[in-house]
C-alpha cells in the first residue's frame, strides 16, 4: 500500500490564451473560492495572455483576479519554495508540451538548488479532444 499524504496547501495556477477561454470554469472557481475546504489553504492565480473585452466579466464571475501576461514559472516556484521550506510539494500539470517542459524543468532545478530542503514532485496528465 502507498504512503498517505495530507494536503495542506494548493497553489492553483491557470494560464489561458484569452479571457473568454476561462469563462466555462468561472462558476466552479467562484464556488471553490467562496466555499473553502476545512484545513486547506488554496492560492489562486489565473494568467491571461490577451485580455480583450472579456476581462471585467471573467474577473468578476470567478472572483479571482486575472493577471495579464504569461506565468513566470521560475518566480512562482521560488515563491512556493520560500513559503514551504523543508516540505515536499507535488506539482500536477495538464497543458501544452511547452508548459509541461518548463514546469518539469523547474521541479528539477528548484529541488536541486540551495536550499535543498524543499522537494518538488512532478506529475502530468495529458489528454486530447
Amino acid at each position: 500500500m502507498g504512503q498517505r499524504c495530507k494536503i495542506e496547501k494548493v497553489y492553483f495556477y491557470w494560464s489561458a490564451g484569452k479571457a473568454g477561454t476561462v469563462e466555462w470554469f468561472a462558476e466552479d472557481l467562484a464556488y471553490m473560492v467562496n466555499n473553502p475546504l476545512e484545513n486547506l489553504e488554496i492560492s489562486y492565480k489565473v494568467f491571461v495572455h490577451r485580455m480583450g473585452r472579456h476581462h471585467i466579466q471573467s474577473d468578476a464571475a470567478m472572483q479571482v483576479p486575472l493577471a495579464k501576461g504569461r506565468n513566470n514559472f521560475k518566480a512562482n516556484f521560488k515563491t512556493m519554495k520560500k513559503e514551504n521550506p523543508g516540505e515536499t510539494i507535488g506539482i500536477l500539470i495538464c497543458g501544452p508540451k511547452q508548459y509541461d517542459y518548463q514546469i518539469r524543468l523547474q521541479c528539477f532545478l528548484q529541488s536541486w538548488t540551495w536550499p535543498w530542503t524543499t522537494k518538488f514532485h512532478y506529475h502530468h496528465e495529458t489528454f486530447s479532444w
